[in-house]
């Protein structure tokens, strides 16, 4: 099998690329990073349009034509990653949280809770526990309350609805891509 692979890349050959549409497709605009997460869009495209040479046209200079396939098929390929570029929460952090609202949703939206219902309901350490408290704290979406003495008390502040924002991303690059 390695053999084959390698004989298929051997197969490719070195093209100048050119992408029509490079301009057509417009990311999130609250994606952090937004400029290199269109570099990496872009690279993408090009590179499954060099993969597919021999099924793509070439101008009159020999270079390579870039076609609607290779958008959509780049933004299969990137879809998780334009995701994380979208959400203010880093993949761990965001694991968390959504298991934290996953025991909460079931306790009733309004529960209060303890570190030490979180430990329980999330199986996380107490060192990354209180990292991550400290971090869903400064960004409000957990409420803390209570005295040090006593224990803090905590409430789920801010109810983000990642499958919803996965989907009208989802739905916006359709969108674009289907009026291409």
């Amino acid at each position: 099998m390695a053999d084959f692979i390698q004989n298929c890349v051997r197969l490719l050959k070195p093209y100048e690329v050119i992408n029509p549409y490079a301009n057509k497709i417009q990311l999130p605009e609250d994606a952090h990073k937004i400029r290199r997460l269109n570099e990496m869009y872009q690279s993408i495209v090009k590179q499954i349009t060099i993969i597919n040479q021999y099924q793509r046209k070439q101008d009159s200079q020999g270079r390579l034509l870039t076609e609607k396939e290779d958008l959509i098929t780049a933004c299969e390929i990137l879809f998780e990653s334009i995701i994380l570029k979208v959400d203010e929460l880093d993949g761990s952090i965001r694991q968390f949280y959504e298991q934290l609202k996953k025991f909460v949703q079931e306790k009733g939206k309004d529960y209060e809770f303890n570190r030490f219902e979180i430990r329980q309901a999330t199986g996380v350490s107490k060192t990354q526990q209180h990292r991550y408290i400290q971090q869903l704290v400064s960004l409000e979406y957990l409420k803390q309350f209570g005295f040090m003495n006593k224990g803090f008390k905590y409430k789920i502040s801010h109810w983000d609805n990642m499958q919803s924002m996965r989907a009208k991303i989802k739905d916006s690059l359709n969108n674009q891509l289907q009026n291409l």
